[in-house]
């Protein structure tokens, strides 16, 4: 899933995991913390751009911007690091468009975490999840 994140907000949460029995010491049973899931849990800014109430984070709702719209970066279905580096900073200098009408010159990619939290586990298929939210373009990868 190529997406790609700014931040828009204060509001860094990590969501609860709703573990409550403790496998191993210091688990998430075992601190069992972290915030609820807010009932709105995006919002669409109507500029081709979501955001995350959970965790502040802005993303492009076309989660798939560099194979959809310049797929030149995209090699086989896959982008290398360097090229995702090099389209994000081209985007944020105005060179290429990412399909929002507004102007941001601050996205970065996401880290690996920050992908993880955005996916929904719970949820038998987490890419129709993120759909039903308002992304487009969304495909599942397993992050390790």
């Amino acid at each position: 899933m190529y997406i790609y994140a700014k931040d828009a907000g204060s509001g860094k949460q990590l969501p609860v995991t709703g573990q409550t029995i403790v496998h191993t010491a210091d688990d998430d049973g075992s601190y069992q913390t972290g915030n609820d899931v807010p009932s709105t849990r995006f919002l669409d800014n109507g500029d081709g751009t979501v955001t995350d109430n959970m965790t502040g984070l802005m993303w492009v709702k076309n989660a798939n911007a560099i194979g959809t719209l310049h797929s030149g970066f995209d090699a086989d279905g896959r982008v290398t690091w360097q090229n995702a580096l090099t389209f994000v900073s081209e985007v944020n200098n105005g060179t290429y468009d990412c399909g929002i009408t507004s102007v941001y010159t601050d996205w970065r990619l996401p880290t690996v975490c920050e992908l993880k939290i955005l996916t929904n586990y719970s949820q038998s298929a987490p890419y129709t999840w993120l759909k039903n939210h308002g992304f487009t373009a969304v495909f599942f990868l397993l992050i390790n």
